[in-house]
């Protein structure tokens, strides 16, 4: 029973792998006039998004988040991302404000813009598996991960760069369908400063 479970996890997985591949290609090839480069996305960045949760079935909950975001290009081509949330407006009225902070070091692959988390590993050992990919003016990070009953469960955020900052797009699946996005514009702070985690 669980070796049919994670084979077909390791199958959905795969399968996903090869298509994100297949539009890294694509997106390669049709974004070319277009084509940044990883120091392009360097700076702070900052703003207000809107995120909505589907409670039940056709129920969705919607409320804004501050947003904090960091990206320093290294000299061994790789990157490193941070960003800050803090929830601006309680879900109920028992759960207290949230302020949460993440950080990612990405190492290049042998694929031209494509990079590795360096946390990265196996879902069904806990631990995601993490890549990022940069077609155009787009840099998408995705997440995969393997729930404790062996679902999927996935994280795509895709940051686009625009004139005076970025625009981010963030979607969570668990098994196929969405749980949460987030969508929101972020500008580009001045001075670019060091992330405080507080």
């Amino acid at each position: 029973m669980h070796s049919e479970r994670e084979g077909d996890v390791m199958t959905a997985l795969r399968i996903m792998v090869v298509a994100a591949f297949t539009l890294l290609s694509a997106g390669m090839l049709a974004g070319t006039a277009a084509a940044q480069t990883i120091k392009d996305f360097q700076g702070h960045f900052v703003g207000i998004g809107v995120t909505r949760v589907k409670q039940v079935e056709g129920s969705v909950a919607a409320r804004d988040r501050d947003l904090d975001v960091v990206i320093i290009a290294g000299s061994d081509g790789g990157f490193s991302l941070s960003w800050k949330t803090v929830y601006l407006y309680r879900w109920t009225k028992s759960e207290k404000s949230k302020k949460r902070f993440s950080s990612l070091t990405f190492t290049p692959t042998d694929k031209k813009n494509v990079w590795r988390a360096a946390r990265s590993g196996d879902p069904l050992a806990g631990r995601a598996m993490i890549w990022a990919r940069l077609a155009g003016k787009v840099l998408t990070v995705y997440v995969v991960a393997a729930d404790p009953k062996g679902g999927l469960a996935t994280a795509i955020y895709e940051r686009t760069l625009t004139k005076n900052g970025m625009l981010l797009r963030f979607a969570s699946r668990h098994n196929g369908k969405v749980v949460r996005t987030v969508n929101a514009e972020l500008k580009r702070a001045k001075p670019e400063k060091k992330m405080k985690k507080k």
